[in-house]
């Protein structure tokens, strides 16, 4: 077991505590993360080290220790991998049995904990629900167009032909048609209908009216 808990008080009570049973190995500081543990004890949901790729060969089990036991700080710390929860007032024997649990448990004791109330449950299936922050952030890819080019595709996805695209901003049919040649060029697409729709889908362009 390693402990990684940032305020020395706790450190030290579960160190006194654990420490002196039978059947508990319990290191501190930074050499836990370098030793093979089953389970690793921290305070701190938001912890770097808690989230990094560890050069361990199996990823110890965490039990975070809390200050209150709301429901809020139950689901931030299951979404920050923890896989269980007591608070900082915990029985001592209540701490043992929580650890040797986890030690033995296949599944996760702090989702079935929330899982187990109806608003904790709630909270777990609008967290599963919610859009992935990963998709959306992957759909943002940054737009290769000049400001004049989007102004150009603007006025192209509203349904402006090229000579009246020339006569808003002040250009030839000519150059406006070179202009979109350079707009399917850049955005690797077949014309001007497939641009618009590219430029929209990755939000380069608020909505598509026409086309």
């Amino acid at each position: 077991m390693h402990l990684a808990v940032s305020d020395s008080r706790i450190e030290r009570a579960i160190l006194s505590l654990l420490g002196r049973k039978s059947g508990f190995s319990v290191l501190t500081g930074q050499f836990g993360y370098a030793a093979e543990v089953d389970v690793r004890i921290v305070d701190q949901v938001s912890e770097h080290d808690q989230q990094r790729e560890l050069d361990e060969l199996t990823r110890p089990k965490l039990l975070f220790i809390s200050s209150s036991d709301s429901e809020t700080l139950m689901l931030d710390a299951a979404k920050a991998g923890m896989w269980s929860f007591v608070t900082v007032d915990v029985d001592p024997q209540a701490l043992v049995d929580a650890v040797v649990a986890l030690v033995n448990s296949t599944g996760s004791p702090l989702l079935k904990q929330l899982a187990e109330s109806d608003s904790g449950c709630q909270a777990i299936l609008r967290e599963l629900s919610a859009p992935s922050t990963e998709i959306l952030d992957a759909k943002k890819v940054p737009s290769p167009l000049s400001n004049r080019e989007m102004q150009i595709l603007d006025l192209i996805a509203g349904g402006e032909s090229s000579k009246s695209v020339g006569e808003i901003v002040g250009l030839g049919e000519q150059t406006i048609k070179n202009y979109v040649l350079n707009i399917l060029e850049k955005t690797s697409t077949r014309n001007r209908a497939h641009a618009a729709a590219t430029a929209v889908q990755h939000g380069w362009l608020p909505k598509l009216d026409a086309i």
